[in-house]
């Protein structure tokens, strides 16, 4: 069941200065004090009770000297907070008599780490650089991180005293979602996840002084776009109509909500409006289709927002200092007044107001996060290739911090997590990982190389032919949460079954789209053949060179190498060496080498690929097969009567006997053994 996180504060009117003491009143005939602005109450967050704020931890006081763009930093202090907005502050330094820009930073217990203070601005460094830039390992934080910056220039003097007013505002923003009537099915699909999207990536930094140029900060923070995500699948269908989810009323000290109702909220950079006319809020219905096993949106709700001007527009900006909320929370300590969105129809409107009017009575709510996997593909259309390869996974930490478990599936022998020592070794593989916070992991996929009849064996089959696990995320607390990473697999084509021999999805150098899946090929990932002077007798010990058996040619090549033998110091840059894999297995968490390797095809080998092709007489064929028709090929053969030629087929054609200098760069298809 879920549980709203912590409860953010939003003391709006913070200060700043470090290890500045509360002034003297009998001393203040000289010297610099800071005031902080007290304009009608010093709460303003949204979602909780009166009780448990969650108070500004630190706040920081940067002077610079002068005024504008380019003064520089000349002094940096911690105030000892207090949480009293009306106290005087005194600097406790000596400052030359001249115009300075005080700039004061107040931050919650997230905040500082998320963005990096008190050392974001350092001495020397110019007011206009200043800014607020995420830190990549906190990104999980973000939502829960609240921060005030203050601005205002003053002229101070050595022999009389000087009072600062600071006035701190919001440099974030918030959104709020209060929902009710969720819907359990869409068309006869079960819902299984709500989910609320901003039209882009968030930012990753924002100046922290005003910038007309600059309003909305920069950067991307990839993966971002979801801001809040809620399964659905713990709560059941209404036993009257069964259309909208039951959903617990939450009834504690810090939160009230009404029955079959959602929140949740967080804090963001601001972020401008799409130039493409796309919403900047939605909210997405999500489910996996009975019949095609695909997970999809089921359906979409665009958020709209009135302007003062009483016309509506999906397309608006999301601005500092600003609450977003789709629904309405007056209090958190009781649901008078409360009124959640309705989402058994169709029209969302979300309310913006400024936290400059205090007037709301409930602290920031941040829903509990569960520890989540983030890669950089698109589990829904990704596949990975049938070769053994390394995936890097970061685990962001949840809110609050829990413990979490990341394992396999029992069912699956393919996939195993890469152990590391401290520097950065590999020492095993296992297929259970246990953390807490932010993470960065491996996992290894073995080969997938099951042979296929070549006769029997249908293109639709060959375009499905892949294997599937979910990697499982476990994180800990008093409701255990799991979510899943899909991971799929192709398997290597067989292309002949009387020597058992089977290719890679993907020619050398090219690779599938993380975002779309599809090839794509490099024109750079064409290969010279290499050992462009050596005759084929100090290439592999052979001439004719092998026609049949890649395998064992490139074993000849590479013991050449590994003996010194003359021609083999060539093997280095050549295609040979850049093709070669060897394949292993893992067991008991060690790597073993099977004996197998990919190589570079020989010249009938070749001729096999080029026939499996051809013989499903269908244009798609290539495209399945990840072949480029009508291209050259290289095969691992040398020309038996030419030193700098080797063989070389031009697939999707009958076979030929053509020879081409070494020097040209063909295509190279990785094949292997069964």
């Amino acid at each position: 069941m879920r549980e709203l996180l912590y409860i953010l504060t939003s003391i709006l009117f913070l200060c700043s200065c470090s290890h500045i003491e509360e002034s003297d009143p009998a001393l203040e005939d000289k010297g610099i004090y800071i005031t902080f602005q007290d304009r009608v109450e010093t709460r303003s967050s949204l979602n909780s009770s009166y009780v448990n704020y969650r108070k500004v931890k630190e706040v920081y006081l940067y002077v610079f000297e002068g005024t504008g763009s380019t003064s520089k930093c000349v002094l940096i202090k911690e105030l000892k907070w207090n949480g009293e907005i009306s106290q005087k502050y005194a600097l406790g330094e000596m400052l030359n008599s001249g115009t300075y820009t005080f700039m004061a930073v107040g931050i919650d217990d997230k905040a500082g780490t998320t963005y990096n203070f008190p050392n974001a601005i350092v001495l020397g460094s110019e007011l206009g650089a200043s800014k607020a830039q995420l830190v990549e390992a906190k990104r999980a934080d973000m939502p829960g991180s609240d921060l005030y910056v203050g601005l205002t220039e003053a002229s101070v003097s050595q022999t009389a005293s000087s009072t600062v007013n600071i006035e701190l505002k919001r440099k974030v923003s918030g959104v709020l979602a209060y929902l009710k009537n969720i819907p359990c099915t869409v068309n006869g699909t079960t819902v299984s996840d709500l989910k609320i999207k901003l039209h882009r990536n968030q930012h990753t930094q924002i100046p922290l002084i005003t910038s007309t140029a600059n309003p909305y900060g920069s950067g991307v923070l990839a993966n971002s776009a979801y801001l809040f995500e809620r399964n659905l699948l713990e709560y059941f269908p209404d036993k009257k109509s069964g259309k909208y989810y039951v959903i617990p009323a939450e009834n504690t000290s810090d939160l009230k909500t009404v029955e079959n109702s959602l929140l949740m909220g967080a804090f963001m950079l601001p972020l401008e409006a799409s130039t493409a006319n796309k919403s900047t809020l939605s909210i997405e219905l999500w489910g996996t289709d009975a019949v095609s096993s695909q997970y999809k949106i089921l359906k979409s709700y665009d958020v709209t927002y009135k302007k003062p001007d009483g016309t509506e527009t999906n397309v608006f900006d999301i601005d500092e200092n600003h609450l977003y909320s789709i629904g309405r929370k007056p209090s958190d300590d009781d649901t008078s007044g409360d009124k959640p969105m309705d989402l058994s129809g169709s029209g969302i409107e979300v309310f913006v107001t400024s936290w400059d009017n205090y007037n709301v009575d409930n602290n920031f709510p941040i829903i509990s996060v569960p520890a989540r996997m983030r890669v950089d593909y698109n589990p829904t259309n990704y596949i990975f290739d049938c070769k053994s390869t390394v995936q890097g996974i970061i685990i962001d930490a949840s809110y609050p911090s829990k413990p979490w478990t990341l394992k396999i599936p029992d069912d699956c022998d393919w996939i195993h997590f890469v152990q590391k020592d401290a520097d950065g070794f590999t020492i095993g593989y296992t297929r259970t990982i246990s953390g807490e916070g932010y993470k960065e992991i491996e996992i290894i996929l073995n080969d997938y190389a099951i042979e296929r009849s070549t006769t029997a064996f249908t293109l639709e089959e060959i375009k499905t032919d892949y294997r599937s696990t979910d990697l499982q995320l476990i994180t800990l607390g008093d409701a255990t949460v799991t979510t899943t990473l899909s991971v799929r697999q192709y398997n290597a084509i067989t292309v002949d079954n009387t020597n058992h021999v089977g290719i890679s999805r993907l020619d050398y150098g090219c690779y599938f789209d993380k975002e779309t899946g599809a090839i794509v090929r490099p024109a750079n990932a064409k290969l010279q053949w290499g050992y462009f002077s050596t005759g084929n007798l100090y290439v592999s010990g052979d001439n004719p060179m092998e026609y049949y058996n890649g395998e064992t040619n490139l074993n000849k090549i590479y013991k050449r190498y590994t003996d010194g033998k003359v021609g083999g110091k060539y093997y280095v840059g050549s295609m040979f060496q850049k093709v070669r894999q060897g394949v292993i297995t893992i067991t008991n968490g060690v790597s073993v080498p099977t004996g197998n390797l990919w190589y570079p095809p020989v010249y009938h080998e070749l001729w096999s690929i080029s026939e499996a092709a051809v013989r499903m007489a269908n244009e798609e064929a290539y495209s399945v097969f990840g072949l480029a028709k009508n291209e050259r090929y290289w095969s691992g053969s040398g020309h038996y009567l030419t030193i700098g030629k080797a063989y070389y087929a031009l697939m999707g054609t009958n076979k030929t006997d053509s020879g081409a200098d070494k020097n040209d760069a063909y295509w190279v298809r990785p094949a292997r053994h069964f």
